[in-house]
């Protein structure tokens, strides 16, 4: 008799342990889906971060150029024909990150051209 209790005690111990196997892969499925979802979130936020950044060093070495241009066109190193193109460069490749910003440049570069011919 104890060995059918027994028998009957094991019997019932895997049939419950298989029964919150079953349970626990049905509630954690929707767990690692949705961290999936997280995942995938992140890297895409991470990727646009990234250009981002890209876009701004770019940004700022044009702007690192046109000012290193200017220094050097204000001390004479530069002719100031030559000054001026590479300077419309700088602000073409400006221009096509940030049209305000471009707009703004190209302003400045005017003034600046303007106030040189005087």
């Amino acid at each position: 008799m104890t060995k059918k209790i027994q028998d009957i005690a094991i019997s019932f111990f895997f049939l419950s342990l298989g029964v919150c196997l079953l349970i626990f892969t049905f509630w954690l499925k929707p767990m690692i889906e949705s961290q999936q979802r997280l995942a995938e979130a992140t890297r895409s936020n991470q990727e646009a971060l990234m250009k981002g950044a890209e876009e701004t060093k770019s940004i700022i070495t044009e702007l690192g150029y046109a000012v290193a241009i200017v220094a050097m066109t204000e001390n004479e190193m530069i002719p100031p024909a030559a000054a001026n193109e590479m300077i419309d460069q700088s602000l073409k490749s400006i221009n096509s990150h940030s049209d305000r910003l471009g707009k703004l440049g190209k302003i400045l570069n005017d003034y600046r051209i303007n106030q040189q011919s005087r």
